[in-house]
């Protein structure tokens, strides 16, 4: 079994009194497509901005290929940074910029070397005809739809050839057609940039379409870790009531581990 690409060790988070994170063990095997789940206020997205280092973990380690993203210097952890891409919940597209500019953006940022512009603008061709949005790069983010906006932040996400992808709720917001479409999109961007992809969502449809495996987080910690059909047939009560959208009895979490 291949190695963890990302293991998280022992998580901890806390804002003020609210302890959001009580201790959190996860593995991300390299390549597949790795689904988190669980209630809102769980700390998913939390937990996914300690992946990526915009969060310090009060306890706990976050390893990326073996190295610490937690105790590194800074210019290694620029290097682990440029393993990342990520798509944020509402695309986070520069409005005041150009769809090119958008996803030129991470590239004139990089700072490792100038890129001439006509190289750029292949890059950016490129990775547009990639999320299937050829001919775009003029446009400004107000005139394209949200499916549109959702696509044109993937390309910015995959703009340096990232290892990790990274979605924060990627089908908020969108009607079932362009759902499904985003979910595709994942699937398809996993397969033929062989990438890992960590996504949360809220959309289980989603998960039992796209996921190789599913983390379940369930009051701070990950207490099931398995296949989307594992999760299907699980004997728990908290699982079962997760599925069903029935509220969770607490008391009933011990059952997961």
């Amino acid at each position: 079994m291949a190695d963890p690409i990302i293991r998280i060790q022992g998580l901890r988070k806390a804002f003020g009194q609210h302890q959001v994170l009580r201790g959190v063990d996860l593995d991300v095997t390299p390549g597949k497509v790795l689904c988190i789940i669980g209630r809102s206020g769980e700390g998913k997205s939390v937990l996914l901005k300690h992946i990526i280092g915009l969060l310090p973990p009060d306890e706990g380690d976050v390893l990326v290929a073996g190295t610490s993203m937690v105790h590194c210097k800074p210019k290694a952890r620029r290097k682990l940074l440029r393993r990342f891409g990520m798509l944020f919940q509402n695309s986070a597209l520069f409005d005041s910029l150009t769809v090119f500019d958008n996803v030129a953006f991470p590239i004139r940022e990089n700072g490792e070397k100038r890129v001439p512009i006509e190289a750029l603008r292949e890059i950016v061709e490129e990775k547009l005809e990639l999320v299937g949005l050829s001919g775009v790069s003029s446009k400004m983010p107000s005139e394209l739809s949200g499916g549109m906006r959702k696509r044109v932040g993937l390309a910015r996400a995959i703009a340096l050839d990232p290892e990790i992808l990274l979605y924060d709720e990627p089908t908020t917001g969108l009607d079932p057609v362009r759902t499904h479409a985003v979910d595709q999109l994942i699937l398809d961007t996993a397969r033929n940039l062989d990438v890992t992809s960590v996504v949360i969502t809220h959309d289980m449809q989603a998960v039992f379409e796209i996921a190789d495996e599913v983390a379940f987080l369930y009051d701070g910690e990950i207490h099931l870790q398995c296949t989307p059909d594992e999760l299907r047939t699980h004997s728990s009560d908290v699982v079962q009531s997760f599925l069903a959208g029935r509220p969770m009895d607490d008391a009933s979490a011990g059952q997961l581990a």
